[in-house]
């Protein structure tokens, strides 16, 4: 088998011949929107009402989107985007990001990695025309035709030009056999797994624990009984942010009682040996809550006034950092420091600085080494020019140009130390193209 082989991929985007090019031409390929939008659309292209059109365009666009990725769980989703106090009752729409969906609709394989650096390029366009205001724009500054009808085609192609965008077939085969079929070692998608790109192992260990902590009956049965055969396979090449994902899904259980999921746990936690990534109290959980509620504030609206409040709280918790808490306290911590294309919360930065201030240069080898290659969320922020020059600045600021990590790493770290923004750029890039095996 090549080691470029894959559990799912992404879908094929919609087709759309290459001699269409007028908006009104483009949007009959829109068959998720009724006749009455796509000609309302098709008028707004003609009255030169770009802002305005493309807006409508893009809410559609994310309303479609975000309804079908909820179709795995919005609990489930949570999970992945570090929102572990999502349900599945919460509305999707309303409790995750565009930036957020883009991102699962790439790791799920709705879109692939150019299309959804196509997608993220049309919500920052849209978004800094709409919020002209906030971007200190003159009142004549608009957004061109040419770059509305990138943006139309864009939103048509990936989604509105599906008869339905659905979560890649074989994700969710993959995922429904998970829960329905007890695996052996030498089942073709075990083998499969091992040989794939980090994504697909790590997705896997959190649709496990997700349905060993929240499953029912036969479901969750089968869910502990293939993470008893999964886990020891991928332990080895698991980072240590994933392992304490199991060590705190085994504490989870415990402290709720849950005899079956704490049994089925314990099992596979002694198979790999595992129990020094169980967190010891419940200190560990109250820096991860903070760290969750710090993300949703960066995702959410009005992020540069509403982060300070929640990184000021993660800051009051000290600077010793629990290290089964580590990864995704450094994670939040980041997204707040290099803030997004617009730029950072003043307010927030101060207290993120501090915390940085306190890491050793082990634990900057640590989040480097363990966390930062497989974050796609820093990862698509260096793809900006404003995150990627504060990124730049960090490296300097702490002196990590010769810090020891993965070669590749080191690479961008040096690329970083050099003040060489492009190549920063197009080493973060391979690194989420390896992140994604793409």
């Amino acid at each position: 088998m090549e080691n470029n082989i894959q559990l799912w991929k992404a879908s094929d985007v919609a087709i759309i011949p290459s001699n269409v090019k007028l908006p009104a031409q483009i949007i009959t390929y829109a068959m998720q929107l009724s006749t009455k939008d796509r000609n309302q659309i098709a008028k707004g292209f003609e009255t030169e009402s770009y802002e305005m059109t493309m807006t409508y365009v893009w809410k559609k666009s994310m309303a479609s989107l975000k309804r079908e990725l909820s179709s795995v769980g919005t609990k489930f989703l949570g999970e992945i985007l570090g929102k572990g106090h999502l349900n599945d009752d919460d509305n999707a729409a309303s409790v995750i990001s565009d930036d957020e969906a883009i991102m699962l609709a790439e790791e799920f394989g709705v879109v692939s990695s150019t299309e959804a650096m196509r997608l993220r390029h049309a919500n920052e366009l849209i978004s800094h025309f709409v919020d002209k205001e906030g971007n200190s724009l003159d009142s004549d500054e608009e957004m061109e035709e040419s770059e509305a009808i990138i943006a139309l085609k864009t939103c048509v192609k990936n989604i509105l030009g599906k008869e339905k965008v659905e979560v890649s077939t074989k994700f969710a085969e993959f995922r429904s056999s998970l829960e329905s079929t007890i695996f052996k070692d030498e089942n073709e998608q075990i083998l499969q797994l091992k040989i794939s790109p980090y994504f697909f192992k790590r997705i896997t260990i959190k649709i496990l624990l997700s349905i060993a902590i929240d499953g029912k009956g036969a479901k969750q049965e089968n869910a502990l009984a293939n993470l008893n055969v999964i886990l020891p396979v991928l332990w080895p090449t698991l980072r240590e942010r994933e392992r304490y994902l199991v060590g705190q899904a085994y504490a989870d259980a415990y402290d709720h009682g849950a005899a079956t999921a704490t049994s089925g746990l314990k099992r596979a936690l002694l198979k790999v040996k595992g129990f020094d990534f169980v967190p010891e109290n419940l200190r560990s959980n109250t820096f991860i809550k903070a760290a969750e509620k710090l993300i949703e504030a960066h995702e959410g609206m009005n992020n540069f006034y509403n982060e300070p409040a929640p990184m000021k709280e993660l800051r009051m918790l000290g600077t010793t950092i629990p290290a089964a808490a580590f990864y995704d306290c450094a994670a939040a911590i980041m997204c707040v420091y290099l803030g997004n294309p617009y730029g950072v919360s003043r307010s927030a930065i101060p207290y993120a600085v501090e915390m940085f201030d306190g890491f050793s240069i082990d634990r900057w080898s640590q989040y480097f080494s363990q966390c930062f290659p497989f974050d796609a969320k820093i990862l698509n922020k260096l793809a900006y020019e404003a995150p990627r020059a504060r990124f730049i600045a960090l490296v300097e600021k702490y002196k990590l140009g010769d810090l020891s990590t993965d070669m590749k790493v080191q690479r961008l770290l040096k690329a970083a130390s050099d003040k060489d923004s492009k190549k920063v750029f197009s080493l973060s890039q391979q690194l989420h193209s390896e992140y994604y095996g793409k």
